[in-house]
């Protein structure tokens, strides 16, 4: 059976051409040695070997192998142990190549055999055992037992992969690891063999040795012309995996790893095979040093030697493997996908790594390195790359030219066996796969010979000339068809654009490699190429087709965050990032040659002049005039990404006076990020503890300009536009204040005094952003002044200056925009802060350091007062004022509640201030949120806590148990200076509370009327009964009573007694009204007329207001239980009741009757149904038995009673009139009580006033009381008579029948005879 009909692969390719001469070859290394001396610019990299198309060369070499080891082999086979994906950065597999020690024994003992032999040898492969002799006599039966295991593999991958095999056709599976295994078994044993013959002459079993080798190397073929599914065959179940496909890739990196390990081990002189046993057609690599002469031959450039074929073939397997994946991938996938399928392929790459770095330190023989082996395949790949876009060109451009096949791309003819490299997959690669493959290639070097993770990395091989042509590559070329184009901005080799995602896909490469370079991998030699691509598209958005919406938000809303963004470019920028622009990347590799990547040892080095001399020089103003807002944007990025790495100051001097160039007339958005720019720098000088001054010079000019323009403006567009840079301003102050630690770095002069005056006019978002930024500044001096340092020498001075700033510029606004409607909360919390900082602030040395401006283009301040004096105005304003909103208010003293020593208050009166306006604001607000937050931080205060009996938690009872408490409290003081200090303080508590009180009445006429209204009536009522010791100082006019009675209970709306109160307010005082005069009447009305006024008013106008049951007057039937009438206010303040006086009730009713005569009963106008409710009010007293209430009656009423009897008209009225003074003879008949004197007087005088006016009438009314009374007139019939005799005698007797009638009606009613009194 010949090889073609074992093997499944297809037939090899012809042999390759002759090779070099070893004259051409010492010629091109001379010529290597004058370009190392003499290297132009262009030397860098290796374009020239791109650009060149000259006639192949030939070269051989001979190599010298140094042999050693020991007479050691294992019985236990060391083969691949898959593990699935690699895992980059951790050890690879116990058992494998590496973590056993082979690889190591066979770099320092020159065999991979780390165990003794045991005895007897197996037999493997049904041959006989691995013994010495039969290994030596057997070696080509043991090889072409192999090919049939081959074979066998190779079946059965097909068949698994085929579907219309059925299971029962498949070959078993146990035996593909069975096969593997004693693979590795003869390998290892023949090794062993090998090294055993150091020192005998067996040349020609070497030399056998070496062709079995290349002969079973050469009937595997390479990697590529295995199927799909076989060179993605990985699986993390590792060598117990059933899979065919599996067992015959591992076996192909098996017999590669143990063709290096053999091949390492021969001698030199049996490595050498001829010509017809070449194992490898491969393109030419470029010639030492670079440069385009003497490029020729599709040979090897380093010879041809057996084991430097090998090692050709595995380096081109790797990379064959890293481009299955990306077959059928776009462009934006390939850094997704270039991997290798599993780890054992790495193993694979380091092992040959680590073999080809020995024989090149230890070999004097001109052996490649590792590195030298893969650069020479990608450039081969990079030269393929390029002669294929340049034939794009060329037929794209010329119609009659047929495609030149080039000594690169051409396939041999010849009808040798010999393997050709690269695969198709490799040649149809684009720029960014060879990008990824370089990558993966380098970081092969994190790995020592044991598996190891590699920490060191000046160990790691650099490459900056690749990179470069890389870079040159992707960019743009300028030496490649320079007759087509006229720019230095052309990428690839067709000369077009590079798009975002090769660029980012690139730059991100360079970052990776950077990673496992170390610092010093980072260079000018190839990022200067970047830095001319870059520095002509400044205006570029830099944002891949088809990205989310994340992905355009390059810029960070925050100036903390652009400054965090650049830091983060400066230390190392993250190249996984899933919306890292190619800027990005390319600021981070710029920041990392300034750092000293470019061998200046530091920040100072010569990287960092290199950077700072290009970049410096690539601005200028007319570059500044023509950047776009993105523009100034990426320049700004790298000033900063840049100053975080280096000299800040020089950087962000440089970068202030750029920004300075851009026309302040320009775009909005240009301006935008000019201050923002601005801004950012603040915050990076600050974190590094330089001055602003200067800065501020360049920056408050420009902010007075916006402010002037802002004034002037009139068109809402341009106003919108503008508010939006006084925002930027805003919020970039108030970051800088935030982090700032002391504010010794002339930080107030950030703040621009020209600002307040356009504040009136601005929407409420700057108005907001504003605020925030005093808000913030004023908190960061809050925070300094607790410390106590900080007061002292030219600390105190610094913070009176930031306060004296926001005092002198700012404070005349926030008194004017707290009498707006809707104030923004934030202003309020900004005044309170503002108290607080200036009076924690000692007195300056002169009145007028607290007024200093600071600020440039604005007009000197008057001199402002001392700190003590501008917080007590600033409270007095906010806290006292009755314009000012009742919300601002409220956060204005929560907000000094909060952050106040409670038991070190500024001043004494403070406490009373806060207590007022919450109590005010309760009043107006109710128990909204703003109220409950300040009443919870209100019982902190030590005089509202000493009076409280415990937690509470709802304002209006917080309200109510204050107020008694300091009643309580001041009744129990004996001292007299004590009960004045005391009155004068809590006396405070109550100011404001009658304008509070006349504003919420004002609100009883809206619909709905406030829900707290009774609740407040109620409140201000026991402010009267309890605290009436408080707010009533007879002596002093202003005191708080007369203005709380005029204002809330004897209100203008009060008097109009034709018009009805709102039934809401109605309803809230009837339970008030009792409380009111009972606190009156503790103060003494005897003794106060104006008091007295008070009560008898209440009882005048509020008396026929609230309805009362006359049922029982009409009826003539008295009830001793009526709803009505008991829940009359006027009852409730006359009843006896629990720790109520009785002489004050005594004197009350006193009062409440003598209204009652006053104003109802001898008044001519008062309406009849306000006089039937007095009169029921006077009877329920009767019914309910009062004490002396009767007798008060007869005393003050029964003379009004009867002469109103005279002359009523109404019916309803006399019948309750009739039914009340029944009532009232009745009781007094019963108790003797008044005397009958007092009563006869009353008779008489009724006689004696109207007898001689209305004769019938009186006459009526006594015959009416002589029926209920007969007593009573009989005793006041004498005077009666004498009465009738003078008035005849006046008028003549007898002339007067009516009154004669009348006399004698009147006895008639008494059954008294007409002789016993005659008249006359």
């Amino acid at each position: 059976m010949t090889e073609a009909e074992i093997s499944m692969t297809p037939p090899l390719t012809p042999p390759p051409p002759p090779l070099w001469s070893q004259q051409q070859q010492q010629q091109q290394q001379q010529q290597q040695e004058m370009d190392d001396i003499m290297m132009d610019s262009d030397s860098l990299d290796y374009l020239d070997f791109f650009t060149t198309d000259n006639e192949p060369s030939h070269n051989n070499n001979n190599n010298n192998t140094h042999q050693g080891g020991v007479d050691s082999v294992e019985n236990t086979a060391v083969w691949f142990n898959c593990q699935g994906v690699p895992s980059w950065g951790q050890d690879v597999t116990l058992g494998s190549y590496l973590s056993s020690g082979c690889l190591s024994s066979l770099l320092h003992h020159n065999t991979p055999s780390i165990t003794p032999h045991p005895s007897p040898p197996p037999a493997i492969l049904q041959l006989p055992p691995c013994t010495p002799d039969n290994i030596h006599f057997l070696i080509h039966h043991y090889f072409m037992a192999i090919r049939h295991g081959i074979t066998e593999l190779e079946r059965g991958a097909q068949s698994t992969f085929t579907p219309s095999l059925t299971p029962a056709a498949a070959p078993h599976t146990t035996q593909y690891g069975q096969l593997r295994e004693d693979v590795a078994i003869f390998f290892t044993h023949l090794a062993a063999y090998t090294h055993s013959l150091k020192g005998r002459e067996e040349s020609h079993f070497l030399k056998q040795v070496d062709e079995c080798v290349l002969g079973l190397l050469r009937y595997l073929g390479p990697l590529h012309h295995l199927q799909g599914h076989v060179t993605t065959a990985a699986s993390s179940q590792g060598n117990k995996c059933p899979s065919a496909a599996y067992h015959l890739f591992h076996l192909h990196l098996d017999v590669r790893w143990w063709s290096l390990a053999l091949l390492h081990t021969l001698p030199d002189h049996h490595n050498n095979p001829s010509s017809s046993t070449l194992l490898l057609h491969e393109p030419p690599p470029p010639p030492p040093g670079g440069g385009g002469g003497g490029v020729g031959g599709d040979i090897r450039g380093t010879g041809h030697d057996s084991f430097g074929q090998c090692a050709s073939l595995v380096v081109w397997d790797l990379l064959h493997l890293l481009a299955v994946p990306t077959v059928k991938a776009g462009s934006s996938e390939v850094e997704d996908l270039v991997r290798w399928p599993c780890g054992c392929c790495v193993e694979l790459g380091v092992s040959l790594l680590h073999i080809l770095d020995h024989r090149a330190k230890h070999h004097n023989n001109n052996t490649q390195s590792f590195w030298e082996e893969a650069r020479n395949k990608l450039l081969v790949l990079l030269k393929l790359f390029n002669d294929s876009n340049q034939h794009t060109v060329s037929t794209n451009t010329t119609t009659n030219t047929s495609p030149k096949a080039t000594a690169l791309s051409s396939c041999p003819t010849t009808t040798s066996l010999a393997i050709q490299c690269p695969s198709e997959v490799l040649r149809s690669g684009s720029l960014t796969h060879i990008w990824w493959y370089f990558y993966n290639l380098a970081r092969l070097y994190v790995y020592d010979v044991n598996g190891n993770t590699n920490t060191r990395q000046s160990e790691v091989k650099v490459e900056p000339k690749l990179l470069r042509t890389l870079v040159r590559l992707t960019v743009g070329n300028p030496k490649i068809n320079t007759a087509t184009t006229t720019t230095a901005n052309t990428s690839t080799a067709n000369n077009t654009r590079p798009s975002e995602t090769q660029l980012r896909s690139s730059l991100r490469c360079c970052v990776l490699l950077c990673g496992v370079w170390g610092p010093g991998g980072v260079s000018w030699e190839w990022v200067g190429p970047l830095w001319e691509h870059f520095s002509r598209r400044f205006n570029d958005s830099f944002t891949p087709p088809g990205a989310n919406m994340d992905a355009h938000t390059t810029t960070s809303r925050t100036i903390g965050g652009w400054v965090e963004e650049a830091q983060r470019l400066g230390r190392n920028v993250n190249a996984w990032e899933p919306h890292t622009t190619s800027w990005q990347f390319f600021v981070s590799l710029l920041a990392g040659v300034a750092r000293g990547g470019g061998g200046g040892g530091g920040g100072m080095g010569s990287g960092w002049r290199q950077v700072r001399g290009r970049v410096y020089s690539r601005f200028h103003s007319r570059l500044m005039g023509e950047l776009s807002s993105t523009g100034l944007h990426h320049a700004a990025s790298l000033f900063l990404t840049l100053a975080t790495v280096t000299d800040p100051l020089d950087v962000i001097t440089k970068l202030c006076e750029l920004l300075v160039l851009v026309p302040s007339r320009g775009s909005s958005g240009r301006m935008r990020v000019v201050w923002r720019s601005f801004l950012a720098c603040a915050l990076l000088l600050v974190g590094t503890g330089a001055d602003l001054t200067n800065l501020t010079h360049k920056f408050t000019p420009l902010v007075s300009s916006v402010v002037s323009q802002y004034t002037a403006a009139r068109d809402p567009s341009t106003r919108r536009e503008l508010g939006q840079l006084l925002v930027v301003y805003a919020e970039g102050v108030q970051e800088v204040f935030e982090e700032s630690q002391d504010l010794s770095l002339s930080q107030h002069t950030l703040l621009c005094g020209s600002l307040a005056g356009v504040l009136p006019q601005v929407g409420i978002s700057e108005l907001k952003a504003v605020l925030s930024m005093l808000y913030t500044a004023l908190t960061k001096v809050l925070t300094l002044t607790k410390s106590p340092h900080s007061l002292l020498g030219d600390g105190s001075s610094v913070l009176q200056s930031v306060v004296g700033v926001v005092w002198s510029e700012f404070g005349g606004f926030l008194r004017t925009h707290s009498l707006t409607l809707t104030p923004p909360r934030t202003l309020g919390e900004v005044a309170a802060c503002l108290t607080l900082c200036l009076s924690h602030l000692p007195p300056p040395s002169s009145i007028s350091s607290l007024s200093t401006n600071t600020t440039n283009n604005t007009p000197q301040s008057p001199p402002a007062p001392p700190p003590r004096d501008a917080a007590q105005t600033l409270v007095t304003h906010f806290l006292t004022s009755e314009a000012v909103n009742t919300g601002c208010c409220l956060h204005y003293g929560s907000w000094l509640l909060e952050h106040l020593d409670a038991n070190n208050l500024p001043w004494s009166g403070l406490e009373g201030q806060l207590v007022s306006s919450w109590l005010c604001a309760l009043v107006t607000q109710g128990p909204q949120d703003q109220v409950q937050e300040m009443s919870l931080r209100l019982t902190a205060l030590p005089g509202v806590a000493s009076v409280l009996p415990g937690p509470v938690s709802c304002p209006f009872v917080l309200a109510r148990s204050l107020i008694k408490g300091v009643g309580d409290k001041f009744s129990h003081l004996q001292n007299f200076n004590e009960r004045m200090t005391y009155r004068e303080r809590a006396s405070q508590y109550f100011n404001g509370l009658d304008r509070a009180g006349t504003t919420l009445l004002k609100k009883t006429t809206t619909t709905p009327p406030p829900p707290h209204l009774s609740r407040v009536i109620d409140i201000i009522a026991d402010v009267i009964l309890n605290a009436h010791q408080l707010i009533y100082v007879k002596s002093n006019p202003k005191c708080a009573l007369p203005s709380l009675m005029s204002g809330v209970f004897l209100a203008a709306a009060v008097y109009c007694t034709d018009k009805t109160l709102p039934p809401p307010l109605t309803s809230a005082l009837a339970p008030a009204l009792p409380k009111v005069v009972r606190g009156l009447g503790s103060l003494g009305l005897s003794r106060d007329a104006y008091l007295l006024r008070c009560v008898k008013e209440i009882f005048t106008h509020y008396l026929p207001r609230y309805p009362a049951s006359i049922t029982s007057l009409l009826s003539h039937t008295a009830t001793t239980n009526t709803s009505t009438t008991t829940s009359h206010p006027i009852l409730v303040c006359l009843e006896e009741r629990e720790n109520v006086a009785v002489e004050m009730v005594k004197e009350l009713r006193t009062i409440f009757l003598e209204v009652v005569r006053d104003a109802f009963l001898t008044r001519r106008s008062t309406p009849n149904t306000h006089t039937q409710i007095a009169l029921s009010l006077v009877n329920e007293g009767i019914e309910r038995l009062w004490v002396g209430w009767v007798e008060e009656c007869c005393s003050v009423l029964l003379l009004p009673l009867l002469e109103i009897l005279l002359s009523l008209d109404d019916h309803n009225t006399k019948r309750c009139t009739t039914h009340l003074l029944k009532q009232l003879l009745c009781r007094a008949q019963q108790s003797a009580s008044p005397p009958r004197e007092t009563m006869v007087g009353a008779v008489t005088q009724l006689v004696a006033r109207h007898l001689s006016w209305s004769s019938g009438q009186v006459f009526r009314v006594l015959r009416v009381t002589g029926v209920m009374y007969r007593t009573l007139v009989l005793d006041a019939l004498p005077y009666i008579t004498r009465a009738v005799t003078t008035t005849e005698e006046k008028r003549g007797t007898g002339l007067d029948n009516t009154l004669r009638q009348g006399y004698q009606s009147l006895l008639s009613t008494l059954g008294i005879n007409n002789d016993v009194y005659q008249v006359g």
